[in-house]
């Protein structure tokens, strides 16, 4: 019985389809490995094809559902997030760039795969764009503003029941079927000689992310205690039993309350924390700060692929900090809507997006700890500068 309970976890069925994909691949016959490829590559369109749906309910409902708050406040709140998410993002991109080429050995890029071993699909299935992922993140964010200050009860029934009926769909449909999905690439990827060097590699990258992990939070935990060092650690002891919540559960909003107590006592000012943890805990996502570029461009040096240029990150920078808003409350909800922008900013392959949803979901206890731990430090920073401007507006 603990087997199976076990085994319905997600992560445990990822890291079994990686194991009998490496196993199996090597001896399988390759019509079978094409079938399950097929399957692969089917399942990534009809997922591309239902993010702008998923994308444009998440915004529409995130900006919704803070129109009872003070607006001026929600605004500031909001601007703060964004701000954040974008630093956060840069200053990883800096770090990674400059650091994974010294972590990773000189022989990790796998070296051109023989074109007779190349697998492809037995057909090609292709969904037209009837919406594109950033025109739905345009609308989302449109029609959420228009109706906050429009208020039309009926329209915010219909945003609740869109998101609940896509939220459904993910939960009830694209969470079983994901396993299919990482198998057929994970097939692809060991017949062609790339997944075993891929992942003998990545146990530096994994080390790398703890460490950077660690360090990233506590400079914020630094600002946010008035860069006092004793003041930090004592916020982050009493952000601990949060942090192990989350962990353990996976999930932000299980964690809440916790994480609302903690922060209460870190801020000194309850009303504040009761405002700004509830509005940021699925908005304001650290650890995917910190850990999603790495996983990207480890990947991608892993596969040969040349790493994006600093303007092809400003782009990303502008989907990445609305889809911030967009983000599902499912394993892997922080990478699944940045899908489209890996590929189309900067050039991932299908297979090398497929590696990095499988290796950010394996690790989705670690990334929920982060945006909890770092939700608390961006409490104490915004409370702290709020009262600095009252302060000064007195």
């Amino acid at each position: 019985m603990k087997l199976l309970r076990a085994f319905k976890s997600l992560p445990v069925q990822l890291v079994t389809v990686i194991i009998i994909g490496a196993l199996f691949a090597e001896t399988m016959p390759l019509k079978y490995i094409q079938v399950f490829y097929t399957l692969s590559v089917v399942f990534k369109e009809l997922l591309m094809a239902v993010l702008p749906i998923v994308i444009f309910s998440y915004i529409t409902g995130a900006i919704l559902s803070m129109q009872s708050r003070a607006p001026m406040l929600i605004a500031a709140i909001i601007g703060c997030v964004v701000l954040s998410n974008a630093l956060g993002i840069n200053f990883s991109y800096f770090v990674t760039t400059n650091l994974l080429p010294h972590i990773l050995p000189a022989d990790a890029a796998i070296a051109a795969i023989d074109q007779a071993l190349v697998i492809q699909p037995m057909f090609h299935f292709v969904i037209p764009d009837y919406v594109t992922p950033d025109q739905a993140m345009l609308a989302g964010v449109i029609g959420g503003l228009l109706f906050s200050f429009c208020h039309v009860p009926k329209v915010n029934q219909l945003a609740v029941q869109l998101r609940h009926y896509v939220t459904l769909f993910l939960q009830k449909v694209f969470i079983p079927l994901l396993p299919v999905y990482v198998f057929g690439f994970v097939l692809k990827i060991q017949h062609e000689g790339a997944l075993e060097l891929l992942f003998q590699n990545y146990a530096q990258v994994f080390m790398f992310t703890i460490v950077y992990g660690f360090v990233f939070m506590y400079l914020l935990y630094f600002i946010g205690a008035g860069f006092s060092h004793n003041k930090a650690i004592a916020a982050i002891k009493e952000m601990f039993p949060a942090i192990l919540t989350g962990f353990s559960t996976m999930s932000s909003a299980a964690t809440m309350p916790i994480t609302l107590e903690a922060t209460e006592i870190n801020t000194k000012n309850p009303r504040f924390a009761q405002l700004i943890i509830p509005s940021t805990a699925n908005i304001h996502l650290v650890a995917d700060s910190v850990i999603t570029l790495v996983l990207v461009f480890s990947v991608m040096m892993m596969m040969g692929m040349e790493m994006p240029s600093y303007s092809a990150m400003i782009t990303f920078t502008g989907y990445y900090v609305i889809a911030r808003f967009s983000t599902a409350a499912i394993p892997g909800g922080g990478i699944i809507v940045l899908m489209p922008y890996l590929q189309s900013v900067f050039g991932m392959s299908a297979e090398a997006a497929s590696i990095v949803t499988t290796l950010y979901i394996l690790q989705d206890p670690i990334i929920t700890a982060g945006n909890i731990t770092g939700n608390g430090a961006f409490a104490m920073i915004v409370n702290r500068l709020t009262r600095r401007l009252q302060d000064r507006s007195a």
